[in-house]
């Protein structure tokens, strides 16, 4: 018995020895039919529910986005609800490096454009669109229009398609309703506006724009050929009306108000006026460079040139008071779903999150 038991397993050996290449081609077979199966499973799974699932499923995503793998999604995106613009007033001002529109944020980060649920709920999932270095975002149900090294560009908003619509050295890009808004820096800063295919070019201020903010039907604007003062006009640009003598610019407008930095682009105090007209109020006395308007606060960061007063504060139009958050300068900031702000460091042009609540870093 002892002896068949040993013939029993020299067999086996034997066999093992003589059949490596085989057996291990079948195991890399299964393997990898196995991998084909996972790729399946996942590709076949919708963007919404891709964010919701086990935790091991979001693992496996978020490695194959540090391999610059990128898994097809099937998404009926225009089946969601859009605005009519492209981004909000306060992250168009903060030279559009981030933008959001219903239920999706598209963002720029390290020379390159990436899409993501504007959701809160589970793990989030950043998806590579385009290598750019973009700014003037604006998302829209049908696609993507940014500038990139001074062109106005387009892609959908799944990264399939790029393109470029407007060969011109353009600037301050907004989208409205039906229509591309943005400032020709090749004819003295006017402000054109053209279809979403990038054409049916047509003037709309024959003046130089510097800055601009489209709010209802009026677009309010800094006009550098007087002094750089605030205006309003209409969307067809027939009326014009002059709001401030003090040199403004970054106007952001809300439901009341109109802020505005004292400066040609570069940093000075903070004012607001308001919306129906009126005297115009110093709140921040300060080398202003970016700033948010958060319900009854300001969220502010001084220039690098403003070493005395450098860093992020906060500031309470309730109370009048200032309080420190952060020592480092920032140079866009940005306001995601009211509940966080996505910052551009002033020196390293890295992206940090802050939180509302907490009023701390998260990122």
């Amino acid at each position: 018995m002892v002896q068949k038991v040993k013939e029993k397993n020299k067999n086996i050996n034997l066999f093992f020895r003589n059949n490596v290449k085989t057996i291990a081609i079948l195991f890399l077979g299964i393997v990898s039919v196995s991998v084909i199966s996972i790729s399946i499973i996942v590709t076949n799974n919708s963007f919404e529910v891709r964010e919701y699932q086990p935790k091991w499923k979001q693992m496996l995503y978020k490695k194959a986005n540090d391999f610059g793998m990128w898994i097809e999604e099937n998404i009926d995106f225009k089946s969601y609800d859009w605005n009519s613009k492209g981004n909000t007033n306060q992250n168009a001002i903060s030279n559009g490096y981030f933008a959001e529109n219903g239920k999706w944020e598209v963002f720029h980060e390290g020379g390159t454009v990436y899409r993501q649920k504007a959701s809160d709920e589970g793990d989030k999932v950043k998806r590579k669109l385009v290598d750019a270095t973009a700014h003037s975002i604006n998302v829209t149900k049908d696609g993507i229009y940014y500038v990139e090294e001074d062109r106005l560009k387009f892609t959908t908003i799944d990264g399939k398609e790029t393109k470029e619509l407007v060969d011109e050295y353009v600037d301050f890009v907004q989208v409205h309703d039906q229509e591309i808004y943005y400032t020709d820096m090749e004819d003295d800063q006017r402000l054109y506006k053209v279809s979403k295919d990038g054409k049916d070019k047509k003037l709309v201020l024959d003046m130089s724009v510097m800055n601009y903010t489209i709010d209802g039907d009026n677009i309010y604007f800094s006009n550098f050929e007087d002094g750089v003062t605030l205006y309003k006009a209409s969307l067809d640009g027939k009326k014009v009306e002059k709001l401030t003598e003090r040199m403004a610019w970054r106007a952001l407008v809300t439901e009341d108000w109109i802020y505005f930095e004292e400066g040609e682009g570069h940093h000075g105090p903070l004012y607001r006026i308001p919306k129906k007209g009126g005297e115009e109020e110093l709140l921040i006395d300060a080398g202003v460079q970016s700033y948010a308007v958060v319900g009854s606060n300001i969220y502010y960061s001084t220039s690098w040139e403003d070493q005395e007063n450098l860093g992020l504060f906060v500031y309470s139009l309730k109370t009048k008071e200032t309080r420190k958050i952060d020592d480092d300068s920032y140079h866009s900031i940005s306001l995601i779903n009211d509940k966080t702000l996505n910052m551009v460091h002033g020196n390293s042009n890295t992206n940090r999150i802050l939180d509302l609540d907490t009023q701390k870093f998260i990122k």
